[in-house]
């Protein structure tokens, strides 16, 4: 009898789709991904929020989201997880809220900001 090897998931694997832009397995290897560290938590959480928008599961992303950042997105020290969630309400239907976050997002960032210019 042979034994299976088993890889791990491994972040890099589910970005790896993402950036292929197969959203469908990168949001499925990011349900496999085994984190161990808040930061890696909050990439994962962020990736997999790409995932779903890029999906249309806009209420998906507002709860993998606040889940993850809270009601406003304000404990992504990135900056980014405002921007997504702004962008997942305004598509979801509340128009209000989304264009509210992401305004609020805008003045939080600076122009420097490298991973807010490619959001």
């Amino acid at each position: 009898m042979r034994a299976m090897v088993v890889r791990k998931v491994r972040f890099a694997d589910a970005e790896r789709a993402w950036l292929d832009g197969d959203a469908e397995r990168c949001l499925a290897l990011c349900d496999q991904v085994v984190s161990d560290s808040s930061e890696s938590d909050d990439a994962l959480a962020l990736l997999r929020a790409r995932a779903l928008l890029r999906l249309r599961r806009n209420g998906d992303a507002i709860a993998a989201l606040t889940a993850a950042f809270g009601e406003d997105g304000a404990r992504d020290v990135t900056g980014i997880a405002p921007m997504l969630l702004g962008t997942a309400c305004a598509r979801g239907g509340d128009v209000a809220r989304g264009i509210a976050l992401l305004h609020e997002a805008s003045h939080r960032a600076t122009a420097s900001d490298v991973a807010t210019r490619s959001e």
